[in-house]
């Protein structure tokens, strides 16, 4: 393709010529590359066309003849088509205030894609935002989010002997449990999801919505559980108590050295 591009011609009315030197039985292997239209926010839809109309017509240059019949093919864009799942954190449980390091197994089995976003939640029944997810409306409070920068597809990474998968990992600040308890720790359900309605915090990021099938997205989330401990800020009764004594022991000790200075 690249000896090719160099005997490329600019025909001026959109269309090019490209000149191959072949010997008798000789054959060609012709590879084009197209990048899938780039999806349009408001509309809810690609911005340009995704089906599209191939026409090959080869020419002998030496005889000024057509090669055989000239070959016509119909051409579709395979939109991307995220998948997430196995959610693991880097710690089996976390004191309140911490922070915890959230990852997710991703990969993408439609068209390449760059900068995908994956955004991390907690449920959260009685403060959280209805977000539509595809298992229904449910209460989340947005924690963290991450971006995978460049998404090939499953296949192309399989078929180079690549992992065929990718990991997106988001730290969650300063963890809480969501909900009242009595109990010294809570089990906390989180809930991811990639590529997901834009919200204005990725909107003034720069971040851009996907093209992605919409009837496929039932694959897009994952979820998990965490125990989040209660952070006790006061210290163990009985460690109160050895303090509470140290410091009167060294209020009587002050007392008696000013009664003797007045004596």
């Amino acid at each position: 393709m690249d000896r090719m591009l160099e005997r490329a011609t600019d025909n001026g009315d959109g269309s090019w010529t490209y000149a191959i030197d072949l010997k008798p039985d000789d054959e060609a292997s012709l590879t084009l590359r197209y990048e899938a239209p780039a999806y349009d926010q408001k509309k809810g839809e690609p911005a340009g066309n995704r089906k599209f109309d191939l026409k090959f017509d080869p020419t002998d240059v030496a005889s000024n003849v057509t090669l055989r019949e000239p070959v016509t093919a119909t051409l579709f864009i395979k939109p991307s088509q995220f998948v997430i799942s196995d959610m693991v954190f880097d710690k089996q449980s976390a004191l309140e205030g911490s922070d915890v390091n959230i990852s997710v197994t991703a990969w993408n089995e439609g068209n390449y894609a760059s900068d995908v976003l994956v955004v991390f939640y907690i449920i959260d029944p009685t403060q959280g935002d209805a977000y539509a997810t595809p298992e229904g409306v449910q209460r989340l409070t947005r924690i963290a989010n991450t971006t995978v920068p460049l998404m090939a597809p499953k296949a192309v990474l399989e078929n180079s002997g690549a992992w065929p998968s990718y990991t997106a990992t988001a730290t969650w600040e300063n963890v809480y449990i969501p909900v009242s308890t009595t109990q010294d720790y809570e089990d906390v359900k989180l809930y991811a999801m990639i590529n997901p309605a834009a919200e204005q915090v990725d909107v003034d990021a720069g971040i851009k919505a996907q093209d992605e099938y919409l009837n496929e997205k039932d694959d897009n989330d994952a979820s998990g559980h965490i125990n989040i401990v209660k952070d006790k800020s006061s210290t163990p009764s009985f460690a109160i108590g050895l303090i509470g004594m140290s410091v009167a022991a060294l209020i009587a000790a002050i007392g008696t050295s000013l009664r003797r200075e007045e004596e």
